[in-house]
């Protein structure tokens, strides 16, 4: 899946690597075991898979020549958002554990995960899998944010620090 947006967007690739081993990093800091270390790897390694979605991958680059009718960046983002829906649905066809395709699907709003992917909502998977789950679905929300406000990409001008700190203190009022 990964080599999916290495051919389409090798700037998503990068990001997707680096929130991948944020996300690890904050698993490891709270003391999860290994297999939750390695959901979190693993998620954020293929967190924004969607974004090879033919129906996205235009406007990942809003001002570029190559974008449609040249769109404002503003525009691209509303276009660019369904691609956490997206990427769960490929990572679903392509067979990967509903655990794996729920935190795809979340990785941006975990309130969306309350209606679910095939039945199944953050809530139920938390009872399956423990609380740990909801902490490693945090911690990818929380790599994909700070690495997205530093590291500037697709157009995207950094964050300062403190709009960085409010949009993760809403994240978590949210969640």
């Amino acid at each position: 899946i990964r080599l999916l947006t290495a051919g389409n967007d090798p700037e998503t690739l990068f990001h997707q690597e680096s929130v991948g081993t944020m996300a690890e990093i904050l698993a490891r800091n709270q003391g999860l075991d290994n297999l939750f270390r390695i959901h979190a790897k693993q998620t954020g390694d293929e967190h924004d898979c969607g974004k090879s979605d033919p129906r996205i991958l235009p406007y990942l680059r809003a001002d570029d020549d190559v974008s449609p009718s040249r769109i404002t960046s503003a525009e691209a983002r509303l276009r660019i958002k369904p691609h956490a829906r997206y990427g769960a649905q490929m990572a679903y066809e392509m067979g990967f554990p509903t655990l794996h395709v729920v935190t795809i699907r979340t990785h941006h709003n975990p309130r969306v995960g309350y209606e679910g992917f095939q039945g199944l909502t953050l809530i139920e998977l938390s009872k399956i899998y423990g609380p740990d789950y909801l902490k490693v679905v945090e911690g990818l929300q929380i790599a994909d944010s700070v690495h997205s406000a530093l590291v500037p990409h697709h157009n995207k001008p950094p964050k300062s620090i403190l709009e960085l700190r409010n949009e993760i203190i809403e994240m978590m009022r949210r969640g």
